[in-house]
């Protein structure tokens, strides 16, 4: 059993994201179309998301929260998770936003992880933020690939 806690959890989230920016951050440099640079530019954005809302709590309750012990490390949003995406610079947009809501859907399961093992309300309303974040930005992006906007 390992232990640990939901600062160390958002840390992970965060470097999974940072590698989602930088993978993304690439792509953009590389990429002869328009539309897949616009996208990967706001997919690069979207790692200061968890940071952003850790900031919006008061800092005495995010302490509390940072310090939250989490019985079983959640696994999964990880570099494994970007293993098996291979988007070369001129990949058309349907598959960089395929990727963008596989990598999502990533995130949502880490934090589902955690939100069902802990106890605590607070915790577990935190996290269903993070996921209600996350499952909003799949909508927007299923929605942009429906309509073709790129």
């Amino acid at each position: 059993m390992s232990i640990t806690t939901v600062r160390d959890v958002l840390e992970h989230a965060n470097r999974f994201e940072r590698m989602i920016a930088e993978y993304y951050e690439d792509i953009e440099k590389h990429s002869s179309r328009e539309g897949v640079r616009l996208l990967c530019h706001y997919m690069s954005r979207h790692a200061d998301r968890i940071r952003e809302m850790c900031e919006k709590l008061p800092p005495k309750q995010f302490k509390r929260l940072a310090a939250h012990p989490v019985r079983y490390e959640p696994s999964g949003a990880d570099r494994h998770s970007l293993e098996n995406m291979s988007l070369d610079a001129d990949a058309p947009s349907e598959e960089v936003l395929d990727a963008a809501i596989q990598l999502d859907e990533c995130l949502v399961d880490l934090f589902k992880q955690v939100e069902r093992q802990t106890n605590d309300e607070e915790i577990a309303g935190f996290f269903k933020s993070l996921i209600a974040s996350e499952i909003s930005d799949e909508k927007r992006l299923k929605k942009i690939k429906a309509m073709h906007y790129f």
